[in-house]
């Protein structure tokens, strides 16, 4: 509770409803860039709603939750992609608790390093990163996050917010 008395506004509003993107069109854009020899430009992938239904074992995804941000990658992302931003060929390599995201001189990794500068730029400091791969512990972690979702065992997101609401006070 501290964070929320204490955080910038902005940074506040990520930490309650983080900026979710899945990165297949950077990784993609960047690989077709480098092998056209193009200028290199920045494509942004989409934000997209806190949902799990947006997941997709075949991707990686970046959630900016203002002082974290959380890199998922799904179990069956390709090797190609793995070993490019983040030097392993599978994802059971990928340690359980992964704090750092390797700097590799491939152009995917390029493309997702020039990203994360850029939701970097408004900080007052950089983001801490963790990865998380699909079969983590940490996986709740990440699948908290999507307040748009409601089971059984979570809460909608009005009452997501009226909670918030009753914390605060």
């Amino acid at each position: 509770m501290s964070e929320m008395k204490t955080m910038p506004l902005d940074q506040l509003i990520r930490y309650i409803y983080p900026d979710f993107y899945v990165l297949d069109s950077l990784f993609h854009s960047a690989t077709q860039e480098h092998s056209g020899n193009g200028e290199a430009h920045l494509v942004e992938p989409p934000r997209l709603q806190l949902s799990a239904e947006k997941f997709d074992s075949r991707s990686m995804f970046l959630l900016d939750c203002g002082p974290t941000m959380y890199i998922y990658v799904g179990s069956n992302v390709a090797p190609d992609i793995l070993n490019q931003v983040l030097g392993v060929n599978t994802t059971a390599e990928i340690p359980d608790f992964c704090i750092e995201l390797p700097s590799r001189e491939t152009p995917a990794s390029e493309a997702l390093f020039a990203f994360i500068d850029t939701l970097n730029e408004d900080k007052p400091y950089p983001a801490y990163i963790q990865v998380i791969r699909d079969t983590s512990q940490f996986r709740s972690l990440f699948v908290e996050k999507f307040v748009d979702d409601r089971n059984q065992s979570s809460l909608s997101y009005y009452e997501f917010l009226q909670h918030l609401r009753t914390q605060v006070k």
